[in-house]
């Protein structure tokens, strides 16, 4: 890895229908930075339009938490050409934005060589050069494991399946894997926040390879660029600080029993997460959110061109509670019980 620069560069890519989350999730980030430190921004444009984007620079004007010179060294919005996108599956989850991700190494100036990527729907806490910083070793990305989806196939690769399955997918994230294939107890990561090496992607030709894997698996990819992300990296990634990448399973889940972390990593996310990805159905701006940080993201809401947004019963419904079965009551009050020990 060349020598880092002063400047962190950071890519994100967006829609309109998340403009103000994109807005939100910088707001955050740089909220976090010391007065000399400063980030260059991608934002890879998925259809921004003008009048938002005016609305996140207007958000993202002023430094760091510390106050001083912090905050932005440069904005460029970058256009794609979505032609190689076409026909790939897209729907309310995800949009064609989402795939931008794996062509980040041909889109960005070649000068870059290592940069912190981000999804718009996340709420940063702690400062990021920490993270940044990361030793890859030779691996072409850092990355969180994922909470809900620990493993390629849970079943296999958790030891504590059979009391985490309530909790976590029961089915194989990647498609066509033979029954007894090696890579089925193969750790699974979250694409929502990276730490990518540039240049090893380049020189594999990387972003074509995945691309190809989301045409090919068209119908039955899961969790969209990023199953392809985990099916051409493998065991080829190093793990990140939990921390990094808090998504809404680890708070539904009553003790680190029914999860893939030790109880002190577990504790520790739950209580002083480095970055909130709100992942999943349990969005905060969404009507009936229970979210414990959903307070704190209303609040750096009001620290954007959007300050005083609040979701509209008239547009928004509130998440539909599951109907819990006696059993997994139970289940769950004896789980409860078990956390002390």
């Amino acid at each position: 890895m060349k020598t880092p620069s002063t400047v962190i560069p950071v890519v994100v890519s967006s829609d309109d229908g998340y403009a103000m989350q994109l807005a939100v999730a910088i707001r955050s980030l740089l909220d976090t930075l010391t007065a000399s430190q400063k980030i260059g921004l991608y934002i890879l444009d998925g259809g921004v339009t003008p009048s938002n984007k005016e609305r996140c620079q207007s958000s993202w004007v002023g430094g760091g938490g510390g106050g001083g010179g912090g905050g932005l060294a440069s904005v460029e919005w970058i256009q794609l050409n979505e032609d190689a996108f076409v026909g790939l599956r897209v729907n309310t989850r995800f949009t064609i934005a989402t795939y931008y991700r794996i062509l980040c190494a041909d889109i960005l100036p070649k000068n870059l060589d290592r940069i912190l990527f981000t999804d718009p729907d996340v709420l940063f806490r702690r400062n990021i050069e920490e993270v940044f910083a990361m030793d890859l070793g030779a691996n072409p990305i850092g990355a969180a494991q994922d909470a809900y989806c620990p493993f390629v196939d849970n079943r296999y690769g958790m030891p504590n399946y059979r009391l985490a399955k309530e909790y976590v997918f029961d089915q194989p994230a990647l498609p066509g894997l033979p029954r007894r294939s090696a890579m089925l107890s193969q750790p699974y990561f979250n694409a929502g926040f990276l730490v990518i090496n540039l240049e090893s992607f380049r020189s594999e030709e990387m972003g074509q390879t995945m691309l190809r894997y989301c045409h090919e698996n068209r119908d039955r990819l899961i969790w969209a660029d990023q199953c392809a992300l985990n099916a051409r990296l493998g065991a080829r990634w190093s793990k990140m600080d939990a921390a990094w990448n808090v998504t809404p399973p680890v708070f539904n889940m009553p003790n680190h029993r029914v999860s893939c972390y030790d109880r002190e990593t577990f504790d520790r996310i739950r209580s002083d997460p480095a970055m909130l990805h709100f992942a999943g159905s349990q969005k905060p701006w969404h009507i009936g959110c229970q979210h414990p940080f959903v307070d704190d993201y209303l609040a750096a809401i009001d620290r954007t061109a959007w300050h005083s947004w609040r979701p509209a019963h008239s547009v928004l419904k509130a998440p539909v509670k599951r109907k819990l079965s006696l059993r997994y009551k139970i289940k769950r009050w004896l789980l409860g019980g078990l956390g002390a020990s």
